[in-house]
């Protein structure tokens, strides 16, 4: 774990055939606390004034990368993230080859199961054509029920990336 402010960048395991990790980005804030949350605004202010601590600490995924991955994720290192960038090699089940690369659908489940508020779908393979993604990833969305925002890069280090946005 690394400290940065009031963040940390923490790895997690992935899952890739050797060693391999993926990251995420935790903030540090401050939340009532539950037992406080049925209080009136006077109550809690009188609370406050009698020297109880109403407020917590907690950790907040604001940002996560899988990195190389096949499927496995576990989904509470990533709860309610605000943005995850999950690789998507695949864009069907049928065209994988081993578990050392995700599918467009393991990405999607994972970004439900978590709450992801933003999913980044990014590292497609290049026999993909960006019609071919698209089309699959508005059939996965509605599919999987995702309801958070949607953006796929595309493209490759020599020709530049191609940023494609869906909500």
């Amino acid at each position: 774990r690394v400290p940065v402010r009031n963040w940390f960048v923490e790895p997690f395991a992935a899952y890739h055939g050797v060693p391999a990790y993926g990251y995420r980005m935790l903030e540090q804030r401050k939340r009532l606390k539950l037992e406080f949350t049925n209080k009136s605004g006077s109550q809690i202010e009188q609370l406050r004034k009698s020297g109880v601590e109403i407020t917590e600490y907690y950790e907040h995924v604001t940002f996560a990368i899988t990195g190389d991955t096949g499927p496995g994720i576990d989904s509470d290192l990533i709860r309610n993230a605000d943005v995850l960038f999950h690789e998507s090699t695949f864009v069907d089940e049928e065209e994988r080859v081993g578990v050392l690369h995700a599918t467009m659908l393991e990405a999607f489940e994972l970004a439900c199961t978590a709450g992801v508020k933003h999913l980044v779908l990014y590292h497609f393979s290049q026999r993909n054509s960006l019609i071919k993604i698209r089309n699959a990833a508005s059939m996965l969305q509605a599919q999987v029920n995702f309801t958070g925002r949607l953006t796929i890069l595309t493209g490759h280090a020599r020709s530049g990336t191609v940023a494609y946005n869906q909500t």
